[in-house]
């Protein structure tokens, strides 16, 4: 998925925009793996989880809970930072990083 076509079809109030911003992740940065993150995502919010939450976990739980463009910005950025990752896309995660707060503008809160 390239960064318009995200851009332009991302809300962040679907019932899958989790899984759409994930997924986008994966074409960014290394160590992003679905498949693990989305059961650890339910273990913490059911509080069963045996190892402590992420930065990135713990983002990914807050846009579950308040799905804006300023949470799912902070999720890509902290899939970025998070330990062993490498972003690959660097332009293309910039981009959206300076988005930032001003991603909620004239538009309304689904649209960079």
């Amino acid at each position: 998925m390239d960064l318009v076509r995200f851009g332009k079809g991302f809300n962040p109030l679907s019932p899958n925009a989790l899984s759409t911003l994930v997924e986008y992740a994966t074409t960014l940065v290394t160590g992003v793996v679905p498949s693990i993150l989305y059961p650890r995502i339910l273990s913490i919010q059911n509080g069963r989880n045996k190892t402590p939450a992420t930065p990135a976990e713990l983002c990914a739980v807050e846009f579950t809970s308040s799905p804006t463009l300023g949470v799912a910005i902070k999720l890509l950025e902290a899939f970025s930072t998070q330990n062993g990752s490498h972003v690959y896309r660097p332009e293309m995660l910039r981009c959206i990083l300076r988005t930032g707060p001003g991603a909620q503008s004239s538009l309304g809160p689904q649209y960079f």
